[in-house]
């Protein structure tokens, strides 16, 4: 079973991905509110996958992804924002996040995130393809070339 840490300052937000999980076999081991706190229960849980607010108290969350990646590089961070994707979602990229997914998309959009994720494929917007062009990001077509049949649509 997948172990999952949620990190939002929303409590209804870390209800509902609680209870989707939940429902879909996942292992909740904690939650949090803050970037702090969001660290302290990544080294002490070492979960699979770390479903991250951006916009979260305490510490940033691009922030928080990079300090991760140097104690858990074994722990999958997605993003999950009311930020638009394009350039914000290419530094979360750039960061080690995972994957991104808009809170105004359908539950069953985080769902797959989290299942493409786990199964190690990134899962980006195609608008962080396109704001990656010409920065450092790789060409669009290696980009292209890494991504998952799903991930291309």
């Amino acid at each position: 079973m997948n172990k999952v840490l949620i990190v939002d300052d929303h409590p209804v937000i870390r209800l509902a991905v609680r209870m989707l999980m939940e429902r879909h076999g996942y292992d909740v081991v904690a939650e949090t509110d803050n970037g702090v706190a969001a660290l302290q229960l990544t080294r002490q849980h070492l979960p699979d996958i770390v479903v991250l607010d951006i916009g979260i108290p305490r510490l940033d969350g691009l922030e928080v992804i990079a300090r991760m990646a140097t104690f858990s590089p074994g722990s999958k961070v997605l993003v999950l924002t009311s930020q638009a994707p394009g350039n914000f979602s290419m530094r979360c990229m750039q960061a080690g996040a995972s994957g991104y997914v808009c809170k105004q998309q359908e539950l069953t959009e985080l769902l797959s995130a989290i299942k493409a994720v786990l199964s190690g494929y990134s899962y980006f917007p195609n608008q962080a393809l396109h704001a990656s062009r010409g920065r450092g990001g790789g060409s669009e077509t290696d980009m292209v070339n890494r991504l998952s049949a799903r991930e291309k649509t």
